[in-house]
């Protein structure tokens, strides 16, 4: 993010898009990767939990399946949420490619919009997880 808010503070860059909007892209992908680690220390966590459990000591099925199906959905929107983050991720370098291509060009491009959508997109991975976990349980 700071590439992309050094690519808008050049001279040539200048008023495409605001502070604001950068930053509330920032914000949002943040909280997202928060999420994305705090899943990561919950599937690690319940998986050694798991491993721990007499009867995964005997020879048993570690778990039962209702436990096997919410650690399975956990990983699948986990899971889906990374393959997200990194199509906004690649969306921010995009961006910064046709900023630079449109002011050698001259034009104008729709940052400003650009970045809302991609806030907008990360945003809506929030609800999409709760809606898949949702369904999970």
């Amino acid at each position: 993010m700071s590439a992309l808010r050094l690519t808008l503070a050049e001279p040539a860059a200048q008023g495409l898009a605001g502070r604001e909007d950068v930053d509330a892209l920032e914000r949002a992908l943040y909280l997202a990767d928060r999420r994305v680690a705090l899943a990561d220390r919950m599937l690690e966590e319940l998986g050694a939990a798991a491993r721990r459990r007499p009867s995964a000591r005997a020879g048993e099925a570690p778990v039962d399946d209702d436990i096997a199906r919410g650690l399975a959905a956990l990983r699948a929107a986990r899971d889906h949420a990374i393959a997200e983050l990194d199509a906004v991720l690649d969306a921010v370098l995009q961006l910064r490619i046709q900023v630079g291509l449109r002011t050698l060009a001259g034009g104008r491009l729709p940052v400003q919009e650009r970045l809302q959508d991609l806030q907008a997109r990360v945003a809506a991975l929030a609800e999409l997880s709760s809606l898949e976990l949702a369904c999970a349980s």
